[in-house]
This record gives C-alpha cells, structure tokens and sequence, in this order.
C-alpha cells in the first residue's frame, strides 16, 4: 500500500493537485466532477515527505535523504543536496513565503 505525506493545490490553478509519498510523486487534475492522473514522476528510490509550489508550474520537493528537486511538468530539473556527508535521514519542511518571487522557508532536522 503506497501512503502520500502531502497534498496540496496549486495556487495559481485549483484544478491542479500533487501528492507526495515515498516513492510518490503525483500530478493530478480535477475536472467535471473526476480526478484524473496528469503527470507522474518515476522516483521510486525516493521518499519525499515534503513540496511546495514555486510558481504556477513549478514546484520544490523534498526527500528524507535530504535533497530538494525543482520538478516542472513531471521532468527534474535542479537537484540540490542538502548535505552529502552525512547517510541520515532528514526531516524537511517547505514554505511557500511569496508569489511574487521565487521564495521559500526550509527547515531541516536530522
């Protein structure tokens, strides 16, 4: 049984949800009464425990390994390690500060 952490829409379009979980990261797009997959992305080797939206089509997600992905349209396009010395787990927490700018409050514990 695959469990999501977080759900959220996106702010700029309420039609649009991600769910993240391990080895779960799902678009999904609410239309005429259904909920439809739109995009998935194929990380299973990740748990994400975290996302915000950092604009109307990207978002951050954050794994339990301690990496951040900038993810636009299901496709990775940054990855960001948070620290690469250290094999514990992390506990991250994303904040979405601004809709203007790209801004955003991450808070880590190990």
């Amino acid at each position: 049984m695959k469990i999501f952490f977080k759900v959220s829409f996106n702010p700029q379009d309420n039609t649009q949800i991600c769910a993240v979980g391990h080895g779960l990261f799902k678009m999904f797009r609410y239309n005429d009464s259904t909920l439809k997959p739109s995009q998935s992305l194929k990380q299973e080797n990740f748990n994400f425990t975290c996302h915000s939206w950092i604009s109307d089509d990207r978002l951050l997600a954050g794994t339990d390994q301690g990496k951040l992905f900038v993810i636009q349209n299901g496709e990775i396009l940054h990855e960001i390690k948070i620290d690469s010395k250290s094999e514990s787990r992390f506990k991250l927490s994303l904040f979405f500060l601004s809709n203007k700018k790209f801004s955003f409050f991450l808070s880590v514990d190990q």
